[in-house]
């Protein structure tokens, strides 16, 4: 039931995202306010499917549904719940659920503050951020999907990777650095937007300097901790 109400939530940001893609596009060519805040309000709820597909995943982790590959490959009934609930990010799948999480969060928060500036150029932003939703959501509906089913059930999983068990950064780098890559759509949409609109002057780029920092920031502090990791954990040499 749990894997299937997730599979449910990522169709339903798919068809959101398609949505706001649209109604996006058409609310700059004809600068219908009610439809840019209808766009913006399907980037919002794209954000809560892709935390109910997170959940499920999360939930399917820690009660070791094995008829979910993803959690057979990367769970076992002796996996500790801390690390089974991480998991989420241990492999492909669960990676780009939680990296989608990320991204619509963004974009719902980047609009959010956003939404009584520049309608023309905001619209492009909005645009451009829900295609690369859309793309995530589309991959996880056809050939990434984090709940689909392996028959027949096994009694055991793989367990995670070892490496993922051994030291607390590791909880905590991925987010991180996923936090900074994600992060970075946002001046990557208003680029695109500034140069749709001809919008070339440093108005946009006042707007996004904070956009810009706070991403970068999380990218640093991502790159530390995966250093601090790897230097207690892999030695290398005392090199990272």
């Amino acid at each position: 039931m749990i894997p299937t109400i997730g599979q449910a939530a990522i169709l339903v940001g798919l068809g959101l995202s398609a949505y706001a893609l649209v109604a996006f596009v058409l609310a700059a060519r004809s600068a219908d306010a009610g439809l840019l805040a209808s766009a913006r309000r399907a980037v919002t709820a794209s954000l809560v499917t892709a935390g109910i597909g997170s959940a499920a995943l999360i939930i399917s982790l820690l009660t070791h549904d094995f008829s979910v590959a993803y959690v057979a490959r990367n769970n076992a009934t002796t996996t500790p719940p801390f690390i089974g609930a991480i998991s989420l990010w241990a492999a492909l799948e669960g990676s780009i659920l939680f990296w989608t999480l990320l991204a619509t969060g963004w974009a719902s928060l980047a609009l959010w503050r956003n939404r009584h500036r520049h309608p023309a150029v905001v619209a492009w932003v909005g645009a451009t951020l829900a295609s690369v939703n859309l793309f995530f959501f589309a991959v996880m509906a056809w050939p990434g999907s984090p709940f689909a089913r392996v028959t027949p059930v096994a009694a055991e999983g793989n367990g995670p990777n070892a490496l993922l068990q051994n030291h607390p950064f590791m909880a905590l780098h991925p987010p991180l650095l996923y936090l900074g890559y994600t992060g970075l759509a946002v001046p990557f949409a208003f680029g695109v937007a500034a140069l749709v609109t001809g919008r070339l002057d440093e108005e946009w780029l006042r707007v996004v300097r904070r956009w810009t920092l706070v991403p970068w920031t999380f990218l640093t502090l991502g790159i530390v901790a995966g250093a601090w990791w790897s230097y207690e954990v892999l030695g290398w040499g005392g090199y990272w």
